[in-house]
């Protein structure tokens, strides 16, 4: 098979395996797409019009990936700043210009002054000139590289830079330096195996997120502390993937660029995970900042020079993440855990850097062979360097310092299991660390035996091992069911499939914390890139005037008679405050009466009054009535938005009865227990006056500090490990008072479309306690099973919350169980 034929193969295999993912967004597989075609027709170019080509392609991609209006303005703007850096004044008079501009320009992104685009198009405008404006303008006044207005436009306007705002810092005299140095298919090809490596980082970053990342209210004891910090600091491997597919992009161009990451997880040191992670931010550190200032101040000494330059650097570094945040989102973040982070990795780093100058850095000489003695201290600094980063990053990700200090606290809480988890961790380090410390690919740049440059390239082998590793991932992502005899192994396959929002993001996004996290998309970009996919006009829950404060345990409840356009559609409510139809209190005769309790999917955001699964049911249950003797059905739609177990049963108590219902009609889903412990939280920390004193032995058990009884991430935290105690006393006190009332309850477990698959495993057990205290159980999680697709069935990415189709589905699943439980004469 020709080379260009291989390349093309591979290339095409990896692209097969973002669609069948559905791996990053929509225009990523346009960019794909558009790439493929030019790397053909690129290569067939002379070597002197690639580079033209290149331009064309990045700049004809913008209006595909963006919109053709878009895209003259990021065009004329980019150019606009380029052309300030040429203009024939004194340098100085540049750099006062470019600043200028670049004041304009902030004072817009931050909403100071009007803007003639839309806020969707700054990460990609600030993306692409933040960083890089600089090192083109230290470049240029210091003439270490050719320059060119192809060159430049290259340079700035790099077409993977419309699908990742979070971009590495391409320096360009590396980049110009790196074009096509080395055979072109060497080039080529280590641009696909660094693409099908960023993907696989990618499928790991998305099984992680979505199934192993614990939000830090839910840090219970060891083992959930040891899941969250070492959870956090894995989910930089979104960060480390995206660079190796766009690097590995810009190859497939001919620009031979270095590796921007090399084996972060397993630095020996502090001063070895600085440089071996972000590789490009160091660099370009180096280049700009402590260079520079090294060589002024080194008459001061040596040490004193090395150690200034580098708190220099870290302080820089700190402000410039902040400087980053705010071209992407518009705010400029300044919190302690940011400057605690910086402040000790900093510590470390120079405590590193001072040990190597005493004690002269020690080099392993190639080839000889690492003494058991050696593997073991190489093993040990691996893994503690491991978990002080760890550490460190969870501080650096937690919203407060106290909210990272109770998770911490959980570390007390040791037990022999925990203590197997922490040291499984630790020791894989370890063990990976002697392992791969033993190969020569450790020492060579790229992951494998360096090549000469010029040598004859053969390229067989790594193209079949590329290829047929890639079709394997393909071929299991079109073919799931083909993994059935390795049940774990298909469920993971078709986890990766769906794209769903983490527990904890879910868990931020319901607590309203949309506004708080937009600067924070280092640690949550799944989270921020929803909430800059939803309208701003969008009225949910964080912001409806649809409820009144109730200043009870309820909290809230629906204003009556009123209506707004809630979540893109009409919602009305009753005389009662109710979702429904304008029923009587008193019962009217032949009717039978079924008191629906729930949250916001019984509410049903975002569809029409007559759309809901409670409209729905009704009508189909009315309709299908055998004669006119026959009951009409009520169904009184008691749902409100984020209502748990304890307030669904006040509202049955406290409103409910009094509508005389024949039975209860109770919605549930697999984190039930978390919305109880949501709701005593909630109501402890308002002072609100608890409604069961079964309640009493639960808080007594949960022993929580009087100073924080009003804080309610730490009640919460306190009150998680009692969340099965609470649900029990939730659904006892229900099925007490339907006993007294002699009525039935059909406990109706729906599943949220688009939730994590391991929070549905949750599921069974509330089912089995609904079952234990003679609930009559309605599990409509088996329909997920013949859906090709969750997203069908959402009502937008930003929100998991049934869409009509969702609605008719549920309705349809719910009618099939109850209609054959109710009676049907009077």
């Amino acid at each position: 098979m020709p080379p260009l034929a291989a390349i093309a193969l591979q290339y095409l295999l990896i692209a097969g395996i973002v669609y069948t993912y559905r791996l990053e967004t929509a225009g990523f597989l346009r960019l794909l797409a558009l790439c493929g075609v030019g790397l053909v027709v690129h290569h067939l170019l002379p070597l002197r019009l690639r580079i033209r080509f290149f331009v064309l392609l990045s700049v004809g991609a913008i209006p595909v990936i963006l919109t053709p209006r878009l895209a003259v303005w990021l065009v004329g703007a980019g150019l606009l700043l380029i052309g300030l850096c040429h203009l024939p004044v004194r340098f100085g008079v540049r750099i006062a210009l470019i600043v200028a501009t670049a004041g304009l320009m902030a004072a817009a992104r931050s909403r100071v002054l009007p803007t003639p685009w839309p806020d969707i198009l700054w990460p990609v405008f600030g993306s692409m000139f933040m960083f890089r404006l600089a090192v083109y303008l230290y470049d240029l006044e210091h003439k270490a590289a050719p320059f060119s207005f192809w060159r430049a436009c290259a340079y700035f306007f790099m077409a993977p830079n419309l699908c990742f705002p979070l971009f590495p810092v391409v320096d360009y005299k590396t980049f110009c330096r790196t074009h096509y140095n080395d055979e072109p298919f060497r080039i080529y090809q280590k641009g696909v195996d660094w693409i099908f490596r960023g993907v696989l980082q990618l499928l790991a970053y998305r099984w992680l997120y979505q199934n192993l990342v614990i939000n830090p209210s839910d840090v219970i004891d060891a083992e959930s502390a040891a899941r969250f910090v070492v959870t956090t600091f894995l989910l930089y491997l979104k960060v480390s993937g995206g660079f190796h597919v766009i690097v590995g992009l810009l190859h497939l161009f001919g620009f031979n660029l270095p590796e921007t990451h090399h084996r972060y997880l397993l630095s020996s040191s502090f001063l070895d995970f600085w440089r071996r992670i972000n590789i490009y931010w160091k660099d370009f550190l180096q280049k700009l900042v402590f260079y520079p200032l090294y060589f002024r101040i080194k008459g001061w000494g040596e040490k004193p020079a090395l150690v200034t330059s580098t708190i220099v650097v870290f302080a820089v570094t700190w402000l410039l993440h902040s400087y980053q945040a705010f071209w992407l989102t518009g705010d400029f973040p300044l919190q302690w855990q940011d400057g605690i982070f910086w402040t000790l990795l900093t510590v470390l780093v120079l405590a590193n850097l001072l040990w190597e100058l005493r004690s002269g850095k020690r080099r392993r000489i190639t080839g000889r062979r690492p003494t058991a003695g050696a593997q073991a201290r190489l093993a040990g600094r691996t893994a503690g360097t491991f978990l002080v980063i760890a550490v460190l990053w969870s501080l650096w990700s937690s919203e407060t310092i106290d909210q990272w200090l109770l998770v911490m606290s959980a570390f007390g809480a040791l037990s022999s299991r925990g203590a197997l988890v922490i040291l499984g961790v630790l020791g894989s380090i370890a063990l990976a660390a002697v392992w791969l410390g033993r190969s020569s690919s450790e020492r060579t740049e790229g992951g494998g035996p360096r090549q000469p440059a010029g040598e004859p390239f053969f390229y067989a082998r790594p193209a079949i091992q590329t290829a047929g590793l890639s079709g394997l991932v393909l071929a299991a992502g079109l073919y799931p069911a083909s993994l059935d005899t390795l049940p774990t192994l298909a469920e993971m396959v078709r986890d990766l499939k769906e794209f769903r929002l983490n527990a904890r993001d879910i868990d931020q996004m319901q607590r309203g914390y949309y506004e708080k996290l937009t600067h924070d998309i280092r640690f949550s970009p799944e989270l921020w890139l929803t909430h800059q996919a939803k309208p701003a006009d969008w009225v949910d829950s964080t912001n409806s005037k649809l409820t009144l404060p109730t200043n009870d345990f309820l909290r809230v409840e629906l204003k009556p008679s009123d209506s707004e356009v809630y979540k893109g559609a009409l919602l009305t409510t009753n005389r009662w405050g109710m979702r429904d139809k304008d029923y009587g209190k008193a019962k009217p005769p032949g009717v039978y009466r079924i008191a629906l309790l729930g949250a916001s999917r019984t509410l049903g955001g975002g569809v029409e009054d007559d759309q809901t699964f409670e409209a729905l049911l009704k009508d189909r249950l009315n309709r299908d009535r055998r004669s006119e003797a026959d009951y009409r059905y009520e169904i009184l739609n008691f749902g409100v938005m984020a209502y748990g177990p304890l307030r669904k049963l006040v509202v049955l108590e406290k409103k409910g009865w009094a509508f005389q219902p024949d039975a209860v009609l109770y919605e549930t889903q697999a984190g039930e227990s978390m919305f109880a412990v949501s709701d005593l939280a909630n109501a402890l920390a308002r002072g609100y006056g608890l409604p069961y004193p079964e309640i009493d032995a639960i808080l007594k058990e949960a022993q929580i500090a009087p100073d924080r009884a009003t804080d309610g991430d730490y009640l919460r935290a306190r009150l998680l490990p009692q969340r099965d105690a609470l649900l029990r006393v939730a659904f006892e006190k229900l099925a007490e008072t339907c006993r007294e009332h002699g009525v039935p309850v059909f406990l109706v477990m729906i599943p949220d479309f688009g939730e994590p698959i391991g929070a549905r495993r949750g599921a069974p057990r509330v089912n089995a306690l609904g079952a234990e205290l003679g609930f009559q159980v309605i599990d409509l999680q088996r329909m997920l099973r013949h859906m090709p697709s969750e997203s069908a069935l959402k009502l937008a990415p930003w929100d998991n919350h049934p869409n009509a189709r969702g609605h008719r589905l549920i309705a349809d699943q719910i009618y099939s169980e109850l209609r054959p439980k109710i009676s049907y004469r009077p």
